[in-house]
């Protein structure tokens, strides 16, 4: 797409990379499958001048492979809106969910 924006001089400053990047939310990390080498699309993008942004999203579903850190930080809220399968949400800005939460997007 952005490679067909650059043709036909269409101007583009940012690719959003939202929804269902990641194989369960709470991971953190591009599905192998659908984003086999993100650093290098990263890396094509900024070379065509456009930046790369990645939305994240503050649930956790107990198939994430980070559940159990989140679980053992204290309280949270099940959620369950239009997903399947059970879903926590923590406030992650603070206290001891804070690390948790930051670390992984950081490294992943």
């Amino acid at each position: 797409a952005a490679r067909e924006y650059k043709r036909r001089n269409l101007p583009i400053s940012v690719i959003v990379v939202d929804y269902l990047h990641w194989d369960h939310f709470g991971d953190f990390s591009f599905n192998k499958n659908c984003w086999p080498d993100p650093s290098r699309m990263v890396q094509e993008l900024e070379d065509m001048g456009i930046r790369t942004m990645v939305s994240i999203w503050p649930f956790v579903q107990s198939e994430s492979c980070y559940s159990h850190e989140y679980n053992s930080t204290g309280p949270s809220v099940n959620f369950e809106p239009m997903f399947e399968g059970e879903m926590l949400v923590k406030d992650s800005s603070t206290g001891k969910q804070a690390p948790v939460f930051v670390q992984p997007i950081w490294y992943n």
